[in-house]
């Protein structure tokens, strides 16, 4: 279980939407079961406040696989990124994590239908993920990985509320993933805590960008 969060900090516009919109289309034609209701971009809702500064930022990212955005609840992690999404022009795959994911055949799958929604895979790495078992780190994730750095358009994956994934093979799973981000893709990692990838490595080799507290923090502008 992620450790306990402190009240919300900074209330205007950081409360998670209520009501959704899909990332794309819904998942059809998998040869696994997934949740749908993961792959949703949250919708805005009227009043939030325009991250414009951070969402600018975010949209002229390209030197970076990985974004590390890490806050307690209530710095607004979601509603950053959903404007963010509804301003790129790169589609964007979005599964919201939960314990569930803490399985990495279970993590896989949905990651492999966000990205199918947006960029059909081929049917040889949806089939390895409809039986893993131990072929998964042989088959199952270079396959995933591979269709993901070939896509036909920059894309970027978001894992929103990433601290649900503490285990050490969910970790691994999408750590095997970070290698194959194509240029001009992200690989997007939200949570209440740091994720535990190989940050102090991918920081020096300047591959990670990071926002924290004191990026999500509201100016004197937005508060206003």
């Amino acid at each position: 279980m992620p450790p306990q969060d402190p009240g919300p900090v900074l209330a205007v516009g950081a409360r998670r939407a209520e009501r959704k919109r899909p990332a794309a289309k819904a998942a059809v034609n998998l040869p696994f079961d997934v949740v749908e209701s993961k792959f949703y971009v949250p919708v805005l809702r009227p009043g939030v406040v325009s991250r414009t500064a951070l969402v600018n930022r975010l949209r002229v990212t390209t030197a970076y696989p990985v974004v590390a955005v890490t806050a307690p609840a209530g710095y607004g992690k979601t509603t950053l990124l959903a404007q963010w999404a509804a301003r790129d022009k790169r589609a964007f795959a979005w599964v919201s994590i939960d314990e569930r994911d803490d399985d990495p055949v279970v993590l896989l799958r949905h990651l492999a239908a966000a990205i199918h929604q947006v960029e059909a895979l081929d049917a040889r790495v949806l089939n390895a993920l409809r039986s893993p078992g131990k072929s998964m780190w042989a088959a199952a994730i270079p396959r995933l990985g591979s269709a993901l750095a070939s896509p036909e358009r920059p894309l970027v994956l978001v894992l929103d509320d990433a601290h649900w994934l503490p285990s050490r093979d969910s970790l691994g799973a999408v750590s095997a993933l970070v290698d194959h981000m194509p240029q001009g893709s992200l690989l997007v990692l939200a949570g209440r805590v740091q994720p535990r990838l190989r940050i102090a490595a991918l920081r020096t080799s300047g591959l990670l960008l990071e926002l924290g507290v004191d990026e999500l923090a509201l100016s004197g502008r937005e508060a206003r």
